[in-house]
């Protein structure tokens, strides 16, 4: 049966490739693997892996990021069937097989956070002889959903794969082949985070029978549209195996892979607690089940412990405290009212989403504890992973939010009424365990019941929420509201702010008095984190009782003032000319307040921008990784005082502090003219894709923290075209001569189809198609070269040449007369396979030679019959006969010229030795001197004549050769001076010249007419 016969189910659109025991090279560079005989093999002829054989697979670096995450990261490899390596040190690795497939191999790996994906590095490896295995599918869906059972009968080289399909599916494939057509994989959700499920599918415009992913984590699914849940973070690169109802093999993989994050929240951010003022009283906070994730301070907290969730039961305890009436706030807008110290049990509360909030709790009567005393936060749920946005609006109501919270997607939604902003804020991440102390004030401290209070407040970054909390029950989502108190009492407001960078913010203005309550003295720093020699703006807000007594401030630095206010608020400033922690501390009378101010010696940020794949294909997402890019202030060691002044330790820099964080990037690639070709800016450290056009790049990053410290850098990339790869084969493999010869492609595009194909059958013809298939006739046996050279879009090429042997013999023979009758004869003859072991030759005169190559010497012109006949080392014998005509030689004419003198007056000596004859000699020199005189004949070249008179006489000399051919030379000569400059006009001149002239005269007659 023709190959064609066999191959038309198989040819698509696509690229196909008929597949047998070698390496498809799809991203080249990227590994190296060889048999337990240590070779590598890309020839479809040579099965060179073979089933249960010992392979290694060697990772190779294609650009710089790969060789760093292979020298100095983890690697992990997906062998293609339901196998794979863990993350680790598996540059070089071994595998074995157990039934012949086309097998989808590749590496992936990690250092630090950037990750290298299997879709840049994969090939494919055809284990055994694939092409002449007869695969029976068997899909059912009683089969296991995680496994598969294959049965490989050696002997008859068939395969038997049982599998889950959720319909039943039974197909027979003479061998498989693979198809290059790319398979795209989805996911349902950006943000995963351990524990959550993902669903993921795939797309390709064929009818698919059997399929198999790899979660990349060691699991594995035969259905179509699986659902996965993660239970560990880590870096994961999942893919699909597909296969056709026609038997074509396809892979697919998630380009940027799978970030399953670690969820970190659920945690006490400890301000001021658990113990406050060195053991006077305690705060104390558990979930549900009792666990309080170590109530003794951050340095023992775990974040990602989650310890309290969303929904759980929270149970907040304190004790110690002096005072009559204690209350507890839960900063998200709830509170408890005041209660009787002897009454006062733990307080219960349910958090409705991931949020860090912050919860105090107070008293007052005989002794009071302020918000700015007992002020902590609970990180409640995984906030690191949660996205926000905020959509504020001056149409809401301006005392309560509204949320909506999807855990499955990790969002929460707040609306709520704002005056500083109008336009929603996406995708903002909380930089939880951290937060910043604003100013907050207000106008008036001691106040009588349904007086207004005018509150006020001074953001550190851009407010994007801002919630005011009175102390009442109450809130207000205005940046300076006015609020009235309707009962007595000492109430402690606060204002909640988040800025644009995620940041919190935590504003405590004074105690307000109501109803003949008093309030207390507060002092406030803006900012409170700042640069050296920044000034510090310090305020006072007081009653006004309090504004004449003399207040002491310490400023931590060794320095402090004695001020009288006189007034309330009451503003100045303080520079501090080295880095370090500072706390600024108020005693006035009975009352004493403190805030802290970070002072620091900014570092610029360090910008570190990785590009992968680099060189990428036009086809390839481009990774562009900033997240390595980082703050070196981050737990950078700084000092810390007493408000003395005195050093008591130091204090490291909080990695989510604005002294230490990177606040955003932006990335900018500039084409090879300097081009804008994209632009990207982000306040969150992410990786971000994307592809280009072939061509040259330059990638700016750009990266400021939260300082105002700003640095760059600079990577070039290239985008290329990566050649097709040319591959053919041929039916039959020993063509007999006029014998039609099958030529198939194997050839394929790893980013692409094939555009045409040029086919140089090694016999003077080429041609030029887009069909797979050609057929071709060679009239001769012999070996020839054949050579494919396949081209895609871009005209880039690639070939491969292959010897082709046209069995058979064919005597033939050239000849060339070398002289009159001696001729040389060359053998031409061909063979296939073998050699010309003898020659016989019969010249047709009688005579033979047994030489390859004789010279023969015929002894008489005439037609002779040359027969050569061959014999080859294969027995085989040929004969061929030709015609040799034996010519005479030409004969060529003599060639007559001479010269003359004047001897003496009239009398000339005329000289013909310049005539001459190639193939002979001259025998006689005819003259006819052109006066009159006969003609004289001679054998002397020279010959003297004498004319009469002067004048002009053409002279005419004619040879005659001994082969009785002739030439004849005129020329003019001159006799006598007095014809120098007269020529006499033979007679039948001047009658042409008289009619001549008689002819223009009437034409010119005519036109006058």
């Amino acid at each position: 049966m023709k190959l064609l016969k066999i191959l038309m189910p198989l040819i698509i659109l696509g690229i196909i490739s008929i597949v047998n025991g070698y390496v498809i090279v799809i991203h080249p560079n990227t590994m190296n693997i060889t048999n337990s005989s240590g070779v590598y093999n890309t020839d479809p002829n040579i099965i060179a892996y073979n089933v249960n054989d010992t392979i290694t697979f060697e990772a190779l670096a294609p650009d710089s990021v790969a060789q760093d995450i292979l020298d100095n990261g983890v690697v992990k490899w997906d062998f293609g069937d339901l196998t794979e390596t863990d993350y680790g040190n598996y540059r070089t690795t071994t595998h074995t097989y157990t039934f012949p497939f086309p097998y989808p191999v590749a590496w992936c790996g990690y250092l630090n956070n950037t990750g290298y994906s299997k879709a840049l590095t994969y090939n494919w490896l055809v284990v055994g002889d694939v092409a002449n295995t007869k695969y029976v599918f068997n899909g059912s869906p009683l089969n296991s959903k995680t496994s598969w059972e294959v049965y490989y009968n050696s002997t008859n080289n068939t395969v038997i794969i049982k599998y889950y399909s959720e319909t039943p599916v039974d197909r027979e494939f003479n061998g498989l082949s693979v198809d290059t057509t790319s398979v795209t994989v989805n996911v349902s959700r950006d943000e995963i985070v351990e524990g959550d499920t993902v669903k993921f599918n795939f797309s390709v415009s064929r009818n698919i029978i059997f399929c198999v992913w790899s979660f990349g984590d060691g699991t594995f699914s035969f259905e179509k549209f699986p659902e996965h849940t993660y239970t560990k973070s880590g870096l994961y690169y999942p893919r699909v195996l597909v296969v056709d109802d026609s038997g074509r093999v396809m892979v697919g993989y998630l380009d940027e892979g799978i970030e399953v994050k670690r969820a970190r929240g659920g945690y006490i951010y400890w301000v001021t607690g658990p113990s406050h003022y060195d053991g006077e009283a305690y705060t104390y906070v558990y979930n549900s089940s009792g666990d309080d994730n170590n109530n003794n301070g951050n340095a023992y907290t775990d974040p990602y412990k989650i310890t309290y969730k969303v929904n759980d039961t929270i149970k907040f305890e304190m004790s110690g405290a002096w005072g009559e009436y204690w209350k507890w706030d839960f900063g998200d807008g709830t509170e408890t009212p005041y209660t009787y110290k002897s009454y006062f049990t733990p307080s219960y509360h349910q958090y409705k989403f991931p949020f860090m909030w912050p919860f105090f709790w107070m008293s007052y009567g005989w002794g009071s504890w302020w918000k700015s005393d007992t002020l902590n936060f609970i990180v409640v749920d995984d906030v690191e992973n949660t996205r926000y946005n905020f959509y504020p609006s001056s149409a809401h109501d301006k005392t309560y939010y509204d949320y909506e919270y999807n855990k499955e997607n990790h969002t929460v939604n707040l609306y709520y009424y704002s005056d500083v902003i109008s336009t929603p804020k996406f995708n903002v991440k909380l930089r939880d365990g951290y937060y910043i102390d604003i100013t907050a004030t207000a106008d008036k401290t001691q106040v009588s019941v349904n007086e207004n209070v005018r509150f006020d407040c001074s953001p550190y970054g851009n407010p994007i929420f801002i919630m005011w909390c009175f102390g009442d029950g109450t809130c207000s989502f205005e940046k300076s509201p006015t609020h009235r108190y309707s009962s007595s009492g000492l109430y402690y407001p606060h204002v909640f702010v988040i800025d644009d960078n995620g940041n919190i913010e935590v504003g405590i203005p004074p105690p307000i008095g109501v109803g003949g309550y008093s309030s207390y003295p507060q002092i406030y720093a803006s900012p409170t984190i700042a640069p050296t020699y920044y000034p510090i703006n310090i305020t006072i807000v007081e009653p006004a009782s309090w504004t004449w007594y003399w207040h002491h401030i310490y400023f931590g630095d060794g320095g402090s003032v004695w001020i009288k206010p006189k007034k309330s608020p009451y503003t100045f400033t303080h520079t501090y000319t080295s880095e370090g922690v500072y706390p600024i501390y108020m005693k006035v009378y009975t009352a004493e307040n403190m805030k802290t101010v970070y002072v620091i010696d900014n570092k610029n940020p360090i910008a570190k921008l990785y590009i992968y794949p680099n060189p990428a294909s036009y086809k390839d997402t481009i990774s562009f990784s900033p997240i390595n890019s980082y703050d070196p202030d981050a737990n950078r060691m700084i000092p810390e005082y007493n408000y003395y002044g005195t050093l008591i330790g130091y204090y490291p820099i909080s990695p989510n502090s604005p002294m230490a964080r990177i606040y955003g990037f932006n990335l900018t690639v500039y084409d090879s003219n300097g081009n804008v070709a994209w632009n990207y800016s982000s306040n969150e450290l992410t990786i971000i894709s994307k592809s280009f056009p072939i061509g040259n790049y330059t990638a700016k990053l750009v990266v400021w923290d939260g300082m105002g410290g700003v640095n760059s850098t600079t990577v070039k990339f290239s985008v290329i075209n990566r050649p097709p790869v040319a591959q053919f084969i041929y039916y039959p493999d020993k063509p007999e001569p006029n014998e039609d010869v099958e030529f198939v492609s194997q050839s394929y595009d790893p980013e692409g189809e094939i555009a045409y194909y040029i086919w140089n059958f090694g016999d003077g013809t080429v041609i030029n198609t887009t069909d797979t298939i050609v057929h071709h006739k060679y009239e001769r046996p012999g070996y020839y070269t054949v050579t494919l050279t396949v081209f895609d879009k871009y005209n880039a090429s690639s070939s491969i040449s292959k010897q082709i042997v046209v069995g058979g013999i064919l005597a033939n023979f050239t000849y060339e007369i070398i002289n009159e009758n001696t001729v040389r004869f060359e053998d031409t003859s061909v063979v296939a396979p073998g050699k010309i072991i003898s020659w016989h030759w019969d010249f047709g005169d009688g005579s033979t030679s047994t030489e390859q190559n004789p010279i023969h010497t015929y002894s008489k012109e005439g037609a002779y019959f040359v027969t050569l006949t061959v014999k080859s080392d294969t027995n085989l014998t040929d004969s061929v006969t030709k015609i040799v005509i034996i010519s005479p030689p030409p004969k060529y004419p003599p060639v007559a010229d001479f010269t003359y003198k004047v001897i003496n007056g009239t009398t000339v000596e005329f000289n013909a030795n310049l005539s001459y004859d190639e193939d002979g000699y001259i025998k006689y020199y005819i003259w006819d001197f052109g006066d009159g005189t006969p003609a004289n004949t001679t054998t002397n070249p020279i010959i003297i004549h004498k004319y009469k008179k002067e004048g002009v006489y053409p002279v005419t000399l004619t040879v005659i050769d001994n082969d009785n051919l002739s030439d004849s030379r005129t020329k003019l000569i001159n006799i006598g001076e007095s014809f120098i400059h007269s020529v006499p006009i033979p007679p039948y001149i001047e009658i042409l010249i008289v009619i001549s002239t008689i002819f223009c005269f009437f034409q010119i007659i005519r036109g006058l007419k």
